[in-house]
């Protein structure tokens, strides 16, 4: 028998029931689909929007901005790919793309057209007889080749124009240049060999760091006027390790046993913390006007360093070159170098100055053949340690003296070398 109490549950009961079914009628709405429901695949060009190459495709002529890549390994009896819009990336993808090997200076592997914002990376062009990569006119810019192997073409990669970035490439047994890049480049982190004109060369305001360069016929690294070349290590080339144009900096880096001179600059540059060692040349030749301070210039077959004039020489360490440590012509300030062991090898001195107007002050110039040798008149010599040497002073008459710290001894050639001394 029911009790009230049971009958009032049973009733509430119901009563939540309805209304649950109420509300979840008044808020599901309409449960049949408006359509078929559609697809959630990707098309193609949403997974990869890039346009694939194919051998099928070559030669090819570029004319839609846009990202491309290889799918295979690609041979190419001519010009292989031309790009003849701006605005365009080709991804090799760690794939190579072959020419017809030598012979008349003629095909590309990719070829740019005057255009800008051009970026190709990541594989190989090898075998083109004329470039393997070029921009071949002036107005070309912005322009990125970044990690290709340019291998046996007769230019490597050869960008006319300008603000171009060249990294982390291989070029090598080229024709040619290995690597030539226009005005204002950066180029950095190369390796550049056994081609047969420069391993790498930039034009003005250009930048060229972090590279190697070795077994090059022609210079190593050779550049316009106003750049910085830093941190490059050269070495094996048949003619100079590093020349650079007019008012240029260069930092940091090593010439080893080139050909000619180590590093040879024009005027105007500053010259700070490289290390010139074994080269047929000279350690360093600049051309004056500049800095050429905390080098080590060791061992070259010319001399150690040679500045023509209007030069601050200082903080140098120069030993053991053939002929003279430090050679200068006139109105230079020479000062707190270290000359030991020049001279040996031929007619040399620890410092050897040729004209007038020069200040040799506070060096250090032991066992060399002959220790500070001043041929002109009008220079001024003062506070230097020379000893050891086979001649201590060899000074002509004329020139003028602050306190001296060695003995003068019996190579002073001054008629009257005591009446100039200011003790």
């Amino acid at each position: 028998m029911e009790t009230g109490k049971t009958k009032k549950a049973v009733v509430t009961l119901l009563v939540l029931i309805g209304l649950f079914g109420f509300l979840t009628a008044a808020t599901a709405g309409d449960l049949q689909p408006p359509g078929a429901p559609g697809s959630t695949m990707k098309t193609l060009d949403e997974v990869e929007p890039r346009i694939p190459i194919t051998q099928a495709d070559i030669p090819l002529t570029i004319s839609q901005s846009g990202s491309y890549y290889l799918t295979s390994d690609v041979n190419s009896a001519g010009t292989a790919i031309t790009v003849d819009v701006n605005d365009v990336t080709i991804d090799l993808m760690g794939y190579s793309l072959i020419g017809p090997g030598q012979g008349a200076w003629a095909y590309t592997g990719i070829l740019i057209t005057g255009q800008s914002n051009v970026e190709i990376r990541n594989g190989t062009v090898r075998n083109f007889n004329n470039l393997g990569i070029g921009e071949n006119n002036s107005n070309g810019k912005e322009h990125r080749v970044i990690g290709v192997r340019a291998v046996s073409n007769s230019y490597g990669i050869y960008l006319l124009g300008y603000g171009h970035l060249i990294k982390d490439c291989t070029a090598a047994d080229s024709i040619a240049h290995g690597i030539y890049a226009g005005n204002g480049s950066t180029v950095t982190g190369n390796t550049a060999y056994s081609n047969q004109f420069n391993g790498i060369y930039a034009g003005p305001r250009s930048t060229v760091t972090g590279n190697t360069v070795y077994n090059n016929q022609s210079a190593g690294i050779g550049t316009g006027d106003g750049c910085t070349i830093s941190n490059n290590t050269v070495s094996g080339s048949g003619g100079y390790g590093i020349y650079a144009g007019s008012g240029c900096t260069v930092t940091n880096n090593t010439a080893y046993n080139n050909g000619n001179d180590g590093i040879k600059t024009n005027t105007g540059c500053t010259i700070i913390s490289n290390t010139a060692r074994v080269n047929t040349g000279d350690g360093i030749d600049s051309g004056g006007l500049g800095t050429i301070a905390d080098n080590t210039a060791d061992r070259n077959s010319g001399c150690g360093i040679r500045v023509n004039s209007g030069a601050v020489v200082a903080r140098n360490s120069c030993s053991e070159n053939t002929l003279d440590g430090i050679i200068g012509g006139d109105g230079n300030r020479i000062s707190g170098n270290n000359c030991v062991g020049n001279g040996f090898g031929g007619s040399g001195a620890g410092i050897h100055v040729q004209s007038l107007r020069n200040v040799i002050v506070s060096n250090t110039v032991l066992q060399n053949d002959r220790g500070i040798d001043v041929d002109a008149t009008g220079n001024f010599i003062a506070k230097n340690t020379a000893t050891l040497n086979t001649t201590n002073y060899d000074i002509a008459g004329g020139n003028h003296y602050g306190q001296i710290v060695s003995s003068p001894g019996a190579g002073f050639a001054n008629t009257n070398p005591w009446a100039n001394f200011e003790f």
